[in-house]
């Protein structure tokens, strides 16, 4: 009787351990299942932005647009250079902030161009609408570190989440009064 006894305790150790080890593999399997799901929703999503726009200069279909710039300022600068930034110089936030600018002017870009040629009465070949939206893309990079050394030097802001937005609402402001300023030259220029 003493070898069934200990035949009956060694199968239910047995039975015991079988089942840790398939609670352990369960539960290792739900860790992998949740880790991946952290790493797939850590993705930032961006619904539906809308801005207010103002300061934004184009001069000209051809070469560099300037943004920030006026035409009188440009007078007196010999040498402007658009300085090309790699993302990698620029904190997270100013990566996701160049992301947003590029994917606003490539989605709202035609429609605002279009609907300021027709508020100014020009006619812009929809052609040179992505001349223009990719010569305000090239100044993202220079535009978020002026108003970045600005909000810091001139008026600091509550905390640091607010830079980005404000950042980020400034040029937008410039998209809108920059292409209205152009509109506005080449409306000028019509009628001399």
């Amino acid at each position: 009787m003493y070898g069934n006894e200990l035949n009956q305790y060694l199968f239910e150790l047995s039975q015991y351990i079988r089942r840790q080890d398939e609670t352990i593999q369960a539960l290792e399997k739900r860790i992998d299942m949740l880790e991946a799901e952290i790493k797939h929703k850590n993705g930032t999503t961006i619904e539906k932005v809308e801005y207010k726009f103002d300061q934004l200069k184009v001069e000209t279909l051809s070469g560099t647009l300037h943004i920030g710039i006026s035409p009188d300022e440009l007078k007196n600068i010999e040498d402007l250079a658009v300085q090309q930034h790699g993302l990698n110089e620029f904190p997270i936030y100013e990566q996701q902030l160049t992301g947003n600018l590029q994917e606003y002017l490539q989605v709202n870009g035609p429609t605002m161009i279009r609907n300021l040629s027709n508020e100014h009465a020009v006619s812009i070949d929809e052609s040179d609408y992505e001349l223009l939206i990719q010569d305000m893309q090239k100044q993202i990079p220079n535009r978020i570190a002026f108003y970045k050394e600005n909000a810091v030097m001139n008026k600091p802001l509550q905390a640091n989440h607010d830079l980005p937005s404000f950042i980020e609402n400034k040029i937008i402001e410039e998209f809108h009064l920059s292409l209205a300023n152009y509109m506005r030259s080449i409306a000028n220029k019509g009628e001399k």
